[in-house]
């Protein structure tokens, strides 16, 4: 399928001088647009870039509807995600699923020198250097500190699980040189068209909306095409902020089949949810480095040497550690759910 479209003789002089006038007048109508819209997406890469510290926690459901070879399935699992320069720390732990050996814990994290991933079901560990492109165990696929730039993910076939991070368009490098392509407007509402990365060796294209007004990049949806087979449309909800910075609190995502079909045929539907977002005034470095996962883990894999440096069941006293920190972490929990409760009661 071929790429989406890109967004007497002193009479006459006088006629000419009014088209020419008349075309003067209407060319910066849309010029005036677009420069708007480049200069919006430009000041949110700013804001998101003055964001030294992020903490933000998640809830995100998703249901796949049963198909001639499966039955339904959903699921539900809190995320959070800790930011501080370029490390971070991405947690996900299971709240419910409808099938079972669903994880039920993971996480990710790099301190500004070693990327590490941990399973708490198997207790295995990884560690390397550099951070993949790839997403991690723990990791939100479709965060919604960066959706309104998800049409900039590096998801192709050269990398099928490549994600979009925070850090990632934090760092000054992210979009540098980028210009928008020219957008089409209708009721008050600017569309971007955007060719995207080949999956399954076939083009994809991308289709941002962005009401006209408005003096900071807030997508209202944003959509992929996958001429493979899959249209996945991504509506941005409830914008908020973090310092100048904006973005949704709720990702509504339906994936179908493509060509679309009447009735669609939906593949999946998903929902994600922000439940708490702050900028903490200090973060700790020991929060990025997993000391405690790292005592339990029976595994340890280096990916970089392409060995076990660690093998072997943990002590009862990491077991006993572990136990008491999930006890304290639970009963914080439980406080902030009667804080909210209280301060909603009429």
């Amino acid at each position: 399928m071929p790429d989406l479209d890109r967004l007497g003789v002193l009479f006459m002089k006088t006629q000419r001088v009014s088209v020419i006038l008349g075309l003067i007048a209407c060319l910066p109508l849309v010029s005036f647009a677009d420069q708007d819209v480049q200069a919006r997406f430009e000041k949110s890469l700013k804001d998101a870039r003055s964001l030294t510290n992020v903490e933000i926690q998640m809830l995100e459901t998703s249901i796949y509807p049963a198909s001639p070879k499966e039955r339904d399935f959903s699921s539900t699992f809190q995320y959070t995600y800790i930011a501080s320069g370029p490390k971070f720390r991405a947690t996900c732990k299971l709240v419910s699923a409808t099938q079972p050996n669903t994880r039920k814990l993971s996480e990710a994290a790099f301190n500004g020198t070693s990327f590490v991933t941990y399973n708490a079901d198997t207790r295995s560990m990884t560690r390397q250097d550099r951070i993949p492109g790839s997403a991690a165990s723990g990791e939100l696929l479709v965060s919604p500190l960066i959706l309104p730039y998800m049409f900039l993910a590096k998801h192709s076939d050269d990398c099928l699980n490549c994600l979009l991070r925070f850090t990632d368009i934090a760092s000054p490098a992210f979009a540098k040189g980028l210009i928008l392509p020219k957008a089409q407007q209708s009721n008050g509402v600017l569309h971007i068209f955007m060719p995207g990365l080949p999956l399954a060796k076939k083009p994809t294209s991308w289709k941002i909306d962005i009401d006209e007004s408005g003096d900071a990049f807030t997508p209202k949806a944003v959509t992929i095409v996958i001429d493979a087979g899959m249209e996945i449309a991504y509506t941005l909800l409830n914008y908020t902020n973090l310092g100048g910075y904006q973005f949704p609190t709720t990702i509504k995502c339906i994936a179908a089949t493509y060509p679309p079909t009447s009735p669609p045929t939906v593949k999946s539907t998903g929902i994600t949810t922000v439940t708490s977002v702050r900028i903490p005034a200090q973060i700790e470095d020991s929060l990025f480095n997993l000391d405690d996962e790292e005592q339990m883990a029976e595994t340890i894999w280096d990916a970089d040497e392409k060995r076990l440096t660690k093998s072997g069941p943990p002590s009862e006293a990491c077991l006993q550690k572990r136990r008491l920190k999930e006890v304290v972490q639970q009963q914080a929990s439980t406080n902030g759910q009667l804080a909210i409760t209280n301060r909603m009661a009429p």
